[in-house]
């Protein structure tokens, strides 16, 4: 089944908190995240992916990235099972998130 959503990441400093959950997984899937900076300040955004929404901690983080002022960054091949959750969080208020994958 595809899937295509965009949100605004949650902002605020250090790892997503367990509201931060952009994507729950249904079944297998793997998916490519997009996220553009259009604020005038670089952003440090954190993606992390657990198997049943627990909080993610450091063991959980799959990317940590800086994206300069009006640039995106792109990241392919996050696979997730049945039940992952996807959380995302950007320390700048402004970064929007693209999700699509089959």
């Amino acid at each position: 089944m595809p899937v295509f959503t965009q949100v605004l990441l949650p902002s605020g400093a250090g790892s997503p908190a367990p509201g931060d959950v952009i994507y729950v997984a249904p079944s297998d899937i793997t998916v490519t995240v997009s996220l553009v900076n259009d604020t005038a300040t670089a952003a440090t955004v954190r993606l992390a992916v657990t198997p049943n929404g627990a909080a993610p901690g450091s063991a959980n983080l799959i990317w940590l990235t800086q994206i300069p002022p009006g640039n995106g960054v792109e990241r392919t091949a996050i696979v997730l099972g049945p039940g992952h959750h996807l959380f995302g969080r950007s320390d700048v208020p402004g970064v929007a998130l693209s999700i699509w994958g089959v």
